[in-house]
């Protein structure tokens, strides 16, 4: 399928486009299950190469952004953010994290917010995994809201993209 991915994924967000009418679709795209170097064995540039492919089918595909979800690895995450940079088009990343705040790699949530903001994103998000002592945090901050899921941050006037009025967001 790897030389198939510009193709797929064109047709993949065409598809999306045509069934829904006024919708704001977002490109997904998500980890490769690999780790980047220095933790993996896939080069920081082949990662980018790969996530380029995907992004450049997407947006032929008349996407209106790229939602980079469920990273893992902070290098891989940079790697995606970079690609997806290149297309001019908005972009929201969402990490996963441990019940104690950590990626696999092991880098923090402040961290991992600080490496990918500068990098020009429109918003960050985190998705815990378990219920442990992260959570538990969440809930004594806040003990009025039991929720406490996933967070997203908005930067750069994400929330003011210029659409037209009759768009659903």
């Amino acid at each position: 399928l790897e030389k198939d991915t510009r193709r797929l994924n064109s047709e993949l967000a065409h598809i999306c486009n045509a069934a829904v009418n006024k919708a704001l679709i977002f490109g997904d795209i998500s980890t490769s299950g690999k780790f980047v170097e220095p933790f993996g064995e896939i080069s920081f540039d082949k990662a980018v190469e790969y996530y380029t492919q995907q992004v450049e089918g997407l947006s032929a595909g008349g996407v209106k952004g790229f939602f980079i979800e469920t990273m893992i690895d902070l290098q891989e995450t940079r790697a995606a953010v970079f690609a997806a940079r290149k297309s001019g088009l908005p972009v929201i990343v969402c990490m996963s994290f441990d019940e104690q705040g950590y990626t696999l790699n092991g880098s923090d949530i402040i961290s991992a917010l600080c490496a990918v903001q500068n990098l020009g994103i429109s918003a960050f998000g985190t998705h815990f995994t378990g219920t442990g002592s992260f959570r538990k945090r969440q809930a004594e901050a806040d003990p009025g809201n039991s929720t406490h899921q996933d967070l997203v941050y908005i930067f750069h006037g994400f929330d003011k993209m210029a659409l037209p009025d009759d768009h659903i967001y």
